[in-house]
């Protein structure tokens, strides 16, 4: 218990100390900020960025769904074509 240091005489701040921290309007404006729970908490299908980005995700999504669609599509018409020529 040797690290803590603990002063029981501690000097008193002076009043411009004092009256520098006594800002109660910023106080009340970051109190009313915090409790605001409209701001605090905005839902992420009213976020533009998190739109945007779901937006991007799906069509790449479908891009790639519908160029294997694409490619399979093709294997099974040529498939098909080697089945018919053989009969």
């Amino acid at each position: 218990m040797g690290k803590f240091k603990i002063n029981k005489n501690k000097p008193r701040p002076s009043d411009d100390k004092i009256a520098s921290h006594q800002n109660f309007d910023q106080l009340i404006k970051s109190y009313n900020q915090l409790t605001d729970y409209k701001k605090a908490v905005k839902p992420l299908y009213k976020d533009k960025k998190f739109l945007g980005l779901v937006l991007i995700i799906l069509v790449v999504f479908l891009a790639i769904w519908i160029s294997e669609n694409e490619d399979n599509s093709s294997e099974t018409s040529l498939k098909n074509q080697k089945l018919e020529k053989n009969r």
